[in-house]
């Protein structure tokens, strides 16, 4: 090493990589950005069933043991070991080369020869093997069996791969070092950033902490019993079933459990676990081995599949349901369970599930909430650009400033929600993805405007008028869907039992809010929904017909005073459903008192 060239820059190289390996086998749970390695340190393919290499941005957990037990492409090559140098083995006598005595250089004649005797038994191998095993820290200590103290001559000998298990795409990968990063602090606060209740969150923060707390114990005393369940090993997780609408921060809510207590989410879906009882046996026993072993927070995303209403007649859907409930009952992590059918869950799962958290459609407060955060989240974006080209950063792409008029946004984020009806309203995903589309018009809106496109702007400006467009999209496309379906996504769940999109918590035991009859005839909540939805008006007495079609399923308002909530439409609030495009843009203008022209049809003159 010291005779090539520029060796103390590439000493200082090999010695920041191999410390940099060091921390990374240490901290395990990090995160990747970057390709995976699909060779060898000889070059050569580690196997023939990966030889593409793939990108991965997400948390990984690096485990030499466990990606050499699922993979064994991923060991490294073997080399013989030597365990000590040996010269016993060497030939005894006379030394085959003879000594020979010429009398000039160019051996014209030969003036003597004479062979020599090899000395034995000196053992000079052995005692070179004693003395590196006295002298080398790490030999001795790796010897003695305490954990071995890296010198700088053994850090340059570390490689730069590790083996690492990718939880977003679910499989052991060779990773480089050189791409791995920890986990931003910032983080673990992701929790005040969740627009859910307040009582949703103290639930579910205390039952995490309670759970991890336990865990510990464990830990440092195995034999100290901290169980409910008089079954050892049964009944020590913690199972939370989120359950909802969809968008409105259930899978968020898990996220941001593994995120604040710094723990690796470990999502799973039906296409991990197979679809015959026997693959998802042995899937959730090795996945729940594994989010026990690394300490995650397992999701089971859309958990309806396996949870279904078992039925008579189907003996393979039976059989699912059954392995599920089994392995569920003794696993002793958290899970969180995700669904928006929770109407087709088993009845089984109701004592195995420790809480369920009802996430109803997101209210006022919270939808304002959330386009208050996608904004703050796009100034945050638009700083660190604008960093990276004040630092001079080369690989940096120069962008035009981005002014970002709240007001408007946010008066628009009202006034769409108080216009619109419940089913019409955005969820938490679809405002994101509102954000997304506005920031790409306003782009490309600034681009049209300009002579060159490639020339420099001051500055664009992402207001309402990019969300007016996008609503207009998306109103098209529920429209075409309800006259495809004949009803709204609400109605449809209703219908089918999936779920009560329409339910209020806070007003449920309030007699006026149920529409049966509590007359003789005593029918429950359940069987006069099942009479309106199957449509047999007959079985039932007609003020329960009439209640029934009567529930009102339109805009609530709290009243202030007694706590309660109406179910009276606003007909101020919510206009009839065949306003043209044209008249919400007159609305919304004198809903902000603001005289902007008709974005809509701005944009399409123009374009």
């Amino acid at each position: 090493m010291r005779f090539a060239k520029d060796s103390e820059a590439m000493m200082k190289s090999l010695l920041d990589k191999g410390s940099h390996f060091q921390n990374v086998v240490r901290e395990r749970h990090l995160y990747y950005d970057g390709w995976t390695l699909v060779h060898g340190p000889t070059g050569d393919p580690n196997s023939e069933h990966r030889n593409a290499s793939e990108h991965i941005d997400g948390d990984v957990i690096i485990d030499f043991l466990e990606g050499y037990k699922a993979d064994s492409s991923l060991r490294s090559p073997s080399f013989e070991k030597i365990n000590s140098f040996d010269d016993t083995h060497w030939p005894v006598g006379d030394d085959e080369l003879s000594i020979k005595h010429w009398l000039n250089g160019s051996r014209s004649s030969l003036l003597g020869e004479t062979t020599d005797i090899t000395q034995r038994g000196e053992w000079f191998g052995g005692w070179l093997t004693r003395r590196h095993m006295k002298e080398n820290r790490f030999l001795r200590a790796w010897e003695a069996g305490s954990t071995p103290q890296f010198e700088t001559d053994d850090l340059l000998l570390l490689r730069r791969r590790v083996v690492a298990y990718a939880f977003r795409e679910r499989k052991f990968v060779m990773v480089d070092i050189r791409g791995l990063k920890k986990k931003d602090p910032a983080l673990q606060n992701v929790f005040k950033d969740l627009k859910i209740g307040p009582d949703h969150k103290r639930m579910v923060r205390s039952l995490v902490k309670t759970h991890f707390a336990k865990q510990e114990i464990q830990k440092h005393q195995p034999n100290a019993s901290s169980n409910q369940d008089p079954i050892r090993g049964k009944g020590s997780g913690l199972v939370i079933l989120l359950h909802g609408v969809p968008g409105v921060g259930k899978t968020a809510t898990a996220e941001a459990v593994a995120q604040a207590n710094n723990k690796p989410l470990f999502v799973i879906t039906c296409g991990d676990l197979g679809f015959t009882p026997k693959e998802v046996d042995a899937s959730l026993k090795d996945i729940f081995r594994l989010a026990h072993l690394w300490d995650c927070v397992l999701l089971l995303d859309e958990a309806d599949v396996f949870l279904s209403r078992r039925e008579v007649s189907d003996l393979k859907r039976n059989a699912l349901v059954s392995v599920s409930l089994r392995v569920l009952e003794y696993y002793s992590g958290i899970l969180s369970l995700t669904t928006n059918r929770v109407g087709t869950l088993d009845e089984a799962f109701k004592s195995r599930i420790h809480v369920s958290l009802y996430y109803p459609p997101l209210d006022k407060d919270q939808t304002l909430a959330i386009f208050d955060l996608n904004i703050r989240k796009l100034n945050d974006i638009q700083r660190a650009k604008q960093m990276l080209q004040v630092d001079g950063d080369s690989s940096a792409v120069r962008e035009t400033a981005l002014e970002i008029d709240r007001k408007s946004i946010m008066d628009y984020a009202e006034w769409h929600y108080d216009t619109h009806e419940q089913n019409e309203r955005w969820n938490g995903r679809q405002i994101r993805n509102a954000f997304q589309i506005a920031y790409s018009l306003a782009h490309y809106d600034m681009g049209r405007n300009s002579q060159d496109y490639n020339s420099p702007q001051t500055t664009l400006t992402l207001d309402y008028q990019q969300f007016v467009l996008v609503a207009k999209t998306i109103e098209r496309f529920d429209d075409y869907l309800y006259d495809a379906i004949a009803c709204t996504d609400m109605d449809h769940a209703r219908d089918n039992g999936l779920r009560a999109d329409d339910h209020d918590p806070n007003m449920y035991h309030r007699p006026d809010y149920h529409t049966i009859s509590h007359g003789p005839v005593h029918l429950g909540v359940g069987t006069a929904a099942k009479v309106w939805r199957s449509g047999l008006d007959t079985q039932a007495p007609p003020d329960l017909i009439i209640n029934l079609q009567m529930r009102p399923t339109g805009m609530r308002h709290d009243d202030d005073y007694s706590g309660w909530s109406t179910h009276e439409i606003d007909t101020v609030a919510a206009p009839d459903d065949d306003y043209s495009p044209d008249e919400m843009n007159d609305r919304y203008d004198e809903y902000v008192d603001g005289g902007n022209q008709d974005y809509d049809d701005e944009y399409e003159e123009r374009y």
